[in-house]
């Protein structure tokens, strides 16, 4: 009996989301002694609040005195809440630290120790999250645990690292309740910096062993001053400069997606996972959204000084566009406009930037640690821009020449990026032009324009100069006139013709050629540009790179995403533009489980080989893989982007199956 076509066992893998019930239970036990001190009471009370990174449900709850003795332990409630006594007598102030447990968002337990501070007795709310944990720390790095100290440091934190965190509605992370009307912000700012010391974390690993606690002490001490800005109290550290570097990188993509809407976590987005959480703890909100936390105009500024501190040791036009977008926009559309220029390339880019930063050597670590040090007081940039002349004749160019100050680079309309100073012959212009620069440096963002008006040849003839008078002369005596004699009328005689004057040859446009040594290579790889022009004044790079360039020469570059090089070239002429792209080549994972029986039933004697067709578009695939049948997986490097895949299942006899269903995938 001929057999049947193979069914064909192709699958994708789905997360598997675990759901954790659990009672709700305190568990108190009095451990040690109390001792006293001037800070001591003689009367219990009690301390409660909420658990969370995302709210963390099991988690393991310790009560230490101002001795570090332990004095009792909790377990936080199946909605992330704690409660606890603190015995009579209790040295101040009490520290209380949170392990373990079930984080709603990520799954899991804690990713780090979190903490907060008792510096009263009486009955009080103590919440404990990342942000208690950098406020905290920070006091403890300052040696100044007070309640005033922790006042002060907890402004710092919330004006540094605070994002997505309303404080009209959670003034106070550690001492305000969480309620129905503040818990959106409290989930999301928390959540978005324990996702900051994720990364940060996470870029450092193969250059260093500091684990996710040594960040936030790192990042705390460095904040103890007020500021996180490089001035930490104390020795300056190699170390410690790498991390603040990283975690302000890390910042940036953090704050970009919280501003998009869509944070991400552990490599997608939360949002769903987080209000999920919140319902979980407050079934009373049937339709949270940690989106409509408002967008405020410091949440705006604070990620465009993450950008631009990046952007003078980043050279990527990435950063650029974003920032250019960030400063033009408003409270009201910035996250519409985040989100479109965010796109997927733009993201990976972003998320990107942290690993280059820890990868950097010293040298470089210690230039950005500089401009860290100097952004809290840097100058906007001044720009002057000229063009001349500023009014043209139809079809005639002019000349553009600018210069700028405080700056790491400019965008311009006419030429991408740009030097912060130089010249630049416009093509010809035919109507009123505005020509606008956008230049960028520590201090923020500055744009100047100048506006070129057309004015119509005219096309009539000037009026001749008047010629002078002559002189009047003496009348002479009077004399018998002669009979005159008859004279030939007069001939006409041609007006004289001015010969004609050469016209110049038009000055002709630069010729450009640029050229790349491979067009598709994997991330990390080098590729070689070659470039020359016949005729240009000027040269620059935009996009891939900057700057000034020879007339004719040749350069490597490592290419991590997908990039392109455009070389423009001026004169009298006007301008030529040539352009370069290198794509790269990106993973598509596939998995698949293996077909064990036939359409009619019988057992599938041999799996051959698999292939796998894939395409960008539905039904129609322009390449084939063929993979060994022993394989349940296989990995491909393509460029990237959204890919069609379908699989087909050869069995040893040479019998294929039907093409299994088609689904969609991501190249990264």
């Amino acid at each position: 009996m001929g057999k049947e076509h193979l069914a064909h066992g192709f699958e994708s893998f789905r997360a598997a989301h675990v759901v954790w019930i659990l009672l709700a239970s305190v568990i108190l036990s009095a451990c040690g002694g109390g001792g006293s001190s001037s800070s001591s009471v003689g009367a219990q009370y009690q301390v409660s609040g909420s658990i969370g990174d995302g709210p963390i449900v099991g988690a393991d709850i310790e009560i230490f005195d101002a001795e570090g003795r332990l004095i009792a332990r909790a377990q936080s409630d199946d909605q992330a809440n704690y409660s606890v006594n603190i015995p009579a007598d209790t040295m101040l102030p009490v520290t209380v630290s949170v392990t373990g447990g079930i984080d709603l968002v990520t799954n899991r337990a804690a990713d780090f120790e979190m903490l907060a501070l008792v510096n009263a007795t009486g009955e009080q709310t103590v919440n404990v999250s990342p942000l208690t944990t950098f406020v905290t720390k920070a006091a403890e790095c300052r040696g100044d645990m007070s309640e005033s100290r922790v006042a002060e440091l907890t402004t710092a934190v919330e004006r540094d690292l605070g994002i997505g965190l309303d404080t009209d509605s959670l003034v106070d992370p550690m001492r305000d309740n969480v309620r129905a009307r503040n818990v959106e912000t409290a989930v999301l700012a928390n959540e978005a910096l324990g996702e900051l010391v994720r990364r940060t974390g996470a870029s450092l690993q193969s250059v260093t062993d500091t684990s996710l606690d040594d960040v936030i002490d790192h990042l705390a001490c460095d904040l103890a001053d007020g500021a996180l800005d490089g001035n930490a109290p104390g020795t300056q550290s190699d170390e410690r400069d790498r991390v603040l570097a990283v975690a302000r990188a890390a910042e940036a993509g953090v704050r970009l997606e919280v501003l998009a809407g869509r944070l991400e976590v552990d490599g997608s987005d939360a949002t769903q996972r987080m209000n999920s959480a919140i319902r979980t703890i407050m079934p009373e909100l049937e339709s949270p959204d940690v989106n409509s936390v408002p967008v405020t105009d410091r949440d705006i500024g604070k990620a465009v000084d993450a950008l631009t501190l990046l952007g003078g040791v980043v050279d990527d036009p990435e950063l650029t566009n974003i920032v250019e977008v960030l400063s033009t926009s408003s409270v009201q559309d910035v996250r519409t406009n985040v989100d479109t220029v965010l796109e997927p390339a733009a993201q990976i880019t972003v998320q990107g930037i942290p690993t280059r930063i820890g990868l950097s050597s010293t040298a470089g670590i210690r230039d950005l640690s500089e401009r860290n040090q100097a952004q809290a007081d840097a100058p906007a940039p001044v720009i002057e821009l000229t063009a001349s002349p500023s009014q043209v004749i139809a079809n005639r160019r002019t000349r553009l020449e600018w210069s700028v100050a405080n700056a790491d680079f400019c965008e311009s309309t006419w030429a991408g990026r740009m030097e912060t100073q130089g010249l630049f012959h416009t093509d010809r212009i035919d109507r009123r032009t505005v020509f606008r620069m956008t230049c960028f440096g520590l201090g923020g963002t500055s744009t100047e324009r100048v506006i070129v008006t057309v004015q119509e040849e005219s096309t009539t003839q000037p009026e001749p100069d008047p010629q002078p008078e002559p002189d009047p002369q003496p009348e002479p005596t009077p004399q018998p006139a002669p009979a005159p004699a008859p004279q030939p009328a007069p001939q006409p005689q041609p007006e004289p013709q001015p010969a004609p004057q050469p016209q110049p040859e038009p000055v002709q446009a630069p010729d450009v050629n640029l050229s790349v040594s491979e067009q598709v290579v994997s991330s990390g790889e080098t590729v070689v540009l070659n470039w020359s022009s016949q005729g240009a004044d000027t040269c620059w790079g935009t996009n891939g790179w900057s700057g000034t360039k020879e007339r004719q020469g040749s350069g490597e570059f490592v290419i991590s995403s997908d990039t392109t090089f455009r070389l423009v070239c001026s004169n009298e002429g006007g301008n030529s533009v040539a352009i370069v792209t290198v794509n790269t080549l990106a993973q598509l994972s596939l998995a698949w489980l293996p077909p064990e029986e036939n359409v009619d039933g019988t057992p599938v004697a041999g799996v051959d080989l698999y292939r796998i067709y894939v395409g960008d578009q539905s039904q129609f695939y322009d390449n084939v893989y063929e993979v060994d049948g022993s394989l349940t997986s296989y990995d491909l490097e393509i460029p990237a982007g959204d890919y069609f895949v379908a699989m087909q299942t050869v069995d040893i006899d040479g019998f294929e199956s039907e093409l299994s269903g088609e689904v969609v995938l991501t190249s990264r």
